[in-house]
């Protein structure tokens, strides 16, 4: 399926494949189409705070503590 991102304007294309069927697959691509011509959501919620969230519930997996360090100053 080709369609353009609404963010970069470029065109991208996805697929999927190992249906056992056509109909089985035509279903899958008419979910996919729904969902992109849905949008994405919006939310009200600043970058800023996801950013500051998504810190803190990743910084389990950061090694050192200078690069958490580094990625707060961001």
């Amino acid at each position: 399926m080709r369609y353009n991102d609404p963010f970069t304007k470029k065109r991208k294309e996805k697929s999927r494949r190992g249906f056992r069927t056509k109909p089985e697959a035509r279903n899958a691509a008419q979910e996919m189409e729904k969902k992109l011509l849905e949008g994405y959501d919006q939310t009200s919620e600043s970058l800023q705070t996801y950013l500051e969230w998504w810190l803190k519930s990743h910084r389990k997996n950061v090694k050192r503590k200078i690069t958490y360090e580094l990625k707060k100053h961001l």
